[in-house]
Protein backbone atom coordinates (compact mmCIF):
# COMPACT_ATOMS: atom_id res chain seq x y z
CA UNK A 1 0.00 0.00 0.00
CA UNK A 2 1.18 3.26 -0.58
CA UNK A 3 2.26 5.97 1.95
CA UNK A 4 -0.45 8.72 2.39
CA UNK A 5 0.96 12.21 0.58
CA UNK A 6 -1.42 13.84 2.48
CA UNK A 7 -3.81 13.01 4.99
CA UNK A 8 -6.62 15.18 6.64
CA UNK A 9 -10.45 14.56 8.26
CA UNK A 10 -12.01 13.70 5.02
CA UNK A 11 -9.31 13.28 2.64
CA UNK A 12 -6.49 11.19 2.16
CA UNK A 13 -4.03 11.89 -1.20
CA UNK A 14 -2.36 8.78 -2.35
CA UNK A 15 1.06 9.08 -5.18
CA UNK A 16 -0.10 7.24 -8.43
CA UNK A 17 0.42 3.73 -9.09
CA UNK A 18 0.25 1.11 -11.49
CA UNK A 19 -2.98 0.07 -9.89
CA UNK A 20 -4.74 3.23 -10.93
CA UNK A 21 -4.72 2.02 -15.02
CA UNK A 22 -8.35 1.52 -14.76
CA UNK A 23 -9.71 4.36 -13.28
CA UNK A 24 -7.03 6.90 -15.58
CA UNK A 25 -8.38 5.47 -18.49
CA UNK A 26 -12.00 5.54 -17.36
CA UNK A 27 -11.68 9.22 -17.02
CA UNK A 28 -9.65 9.59 -20.10
CA UNK A 29 -12.48 7.65 -22.09
CA UNK A 30 -14.95 9.74 -20.95
CA UNK A 31 -15.07 12.74 -23.40
CA UNK A 32 -16.47 15.05 -21.17
CA UNK A 33 -14.34 14.56 -18.60
CA UNK A 34 -11.80 14.21 -21.01
CA UNK A 35 -12.29 17.82 -22.16
CA UNK A 36 -10.61 19.41 -19.35
CA UNK A 37 -7.75 17.38 -19.44
CA UNK A 38 -5.12 17.52 -21.77
CA UNK A 39 -5.25 17.03 -25.14
CA UNK A 40 -8.99 18.42 -25.04
CA UNK A 41 -12.06 16.05 -25.77
CA UNK A 42 -10.23 13.65 -27.77
CA UNK A 43 -10.33 10.27 -25.89
CA UNK A 44 -7.01 8.90 -24.90
CA UNK A 45 -5.77 5.76 -26.24
CA UNK A 46 -4.59 2.84 -23.68
CA UNK A 47 -1.18 3.35 -24.35
CA UNK A 48 -0.73 6.62 -23.85
CA UNK A 49 -2.85 6.93 -20.49
CA UNK A 50 -0.17 4.18 -19.51
CA UNK A 51 2.65 6.22 -20.70
CA UNK A 52 1.52 9.56 -18.43
CA UNK A 53 0.87 6.86 -15.82
CA UNK A 54 4.31 5.86 -15.91
CA UNK A 55 5.53 9.37 -15.71
CA UNK A 56 3.59 10.47 -12.58
CA UNK A 57 4.29 7.14 -11.17
CA UNK A 58 7.93 8.00 -11.94
CA UNK A 59 7.41 11.63 -11.00
CA UNK A 60 6.47 10.52 -7.28
CA UNK A 61 9.48 8.13 -6.68
CA UNK A 62 11.68 10.72 -7.45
Amino acid sequence: MNTPILTTGRLRLLPFSEDDFPLLQDLHSDPEVNRYLSPGPAIMDPEEVRRRLANYVGDHRG
